[in-house]
């Protein structure tokens, strides 16, 4: 993990992308995950969940630039001491969803009830982000001053929230929070120096209240097409897919006719 210790917060990566890019669309807004072992990085043997995926959500050429990302994602990867991953492709329609920011920090995402000897904390406190298509990922350049402000903004929202109980997992009382901490953290963070990672650019960023970078997506009213990766060991992916009811490896769409792979056969 050394080769990640000394980085910053947030850091733009020297990735060279291809900027000769085919024309790509937004079929429809959907997703595919893989929650195993590092993908091959030949586009013919990714798994078969994913070719469907893609014919389904976009239309245009994607093997140039995903199989470039992935042998990128897996060299860093590698060279980090990682060989297992939880990597989503994430297709969207231009929308207004994000006109106000929604700054935060990712939470930490292994993290599990119960002894801390046998579930230790995860190393990996940190994951990769790209877009093939559309507007970068949106960043506070001070990220100690925005988590302070993000902090304070949440604690206020929170103690002026009405008490409830929560009722079903969309919480209605829940969701009135956190859309009252969006909006004043948009208004409290307006005046912080900003970045922007570039259209077909790959960032490191790191997780978590302590240490993560706080980060928004970005305003797009055209389609996006995004790519997020997190590092984990086997054991810790394989407790995460037990939460859900799913058996570790495995490749599924969301958003298109439910595809499932055990493992990555195409």
């Amino acid at each position: 993990m050394s080769m990640v210790q000394s980085l910053p917060d947030f850091q733009l990566l020297n990735y060279d992308n291809d900027q000769n890019v085919p024309l790509l669309t937004v079929r429809l807004t959907a997703s595919w995950t893989h929650c195993g072992p590092l993908l091959p990085d030949e586009y013919n043997d990714l798994p078969y969940s994913f070719h469907a995926w893609a014919k389904a959500s976009v239309c245009g050429d994607l093997a140039n630039p995903l199989t470039r990302l992935l042998r990128y994602i897996n060299t860093f990867f590698s060279d980090a001491g990682i060989e297992t991953y939880w990597l989503t492709i994430r297709a969207t329609r231009g929308s207004h969803d994000y006109d106000i920011p929604r700054w935060h920090t990712d939470d930490e995402f292994f993290r599990f009830p119960g002894n801390t000897q046998e579930y230790p904390r995860s190393e990996a406190q940190w994951k990769l982000a790209a877009t093939l298509l559309g507007p970068g990922t949106l960043f506070v350049e001070d990220s100690s001053v925005a988590r302070s402000v993000q902090r304070e903004t949440r604690a206020l929202c929170e103690q002026e929230a009405v008490p409830h109980s929560c009722t079903s997992i969309r919480c209605l009382g829940c969701a009135d929070v956190a859309e009252s901490t969006r909006k004043r953290l948009a208004k409290a963070l307006a005046s912080n120096s900003i970045v922007q990672a570039p259209a077909r650019g790959c960032i490191f960023f790191r997780v978590g209240p302590n240490q993560g970078a706080v980060h928004s997506e970005p305003a797009s009213h055209s389609d996006r097409i995004f790519v997020n990766c997190i590092p984990g060991t086997k054991k810790e992916l394989t407790l995460v897919m037990k939460q859900w009811g799913m058996e570790y490896p495995r490749s599924w769409s969301i958003g298109v006719p439910l595809q499932f792979d055990s493992g990555t056969s195409s």
